[in-house]
């Protein structure tokens, strides 16, 4: 499973918590190798398009674009607390994807 990451995503990567950046380090080996492994609850959160949802331990997760075999990864972890914020990030996530397939 080939990845990248977006500017933002590596500023709020850079403001975590050492403890949670190893996580994430060892989510991100064990889900290139296997993406659908039963502890990263890696599924897609909106139905139409190909935008995905990771668990980075208990409290953390991350969002994702599907574009062919890539995926985006295009906003930091964010801590369960702050749900209401990630779906604030997720709205904007769906409406700068629409726009962007749009213009293809």
């Amino acid at each position: 499973m080939l990845s990248v990451t977006t500017d933002r995503f590596r500023k709020a990567f850079d403001r975590l918590p050492s403890t949670i950046k190893d996580k994430a380090r060892s989510v991100y080996l064990l889900w290139q190798s296997n993406p659908y492994h039963p502890s990263l609850n890696f599924k897609q959160v909106y139905s139409e398009k190909q935008i995905y949802l990771v668990r980075i331990g208990f409290s953390y997760r991350s969002l994702g674009i599907k574009q062919d075999d890539t995926f985006d990864l295009v906003f930091g972890l964010a801590h369960m607390k702050t749900i209401i914020t990630l779906l604030i990030i997720y709205k904007v996530v769906c409406k700068k994807y629409k726009t962007t397939s749009t213009e293809n």
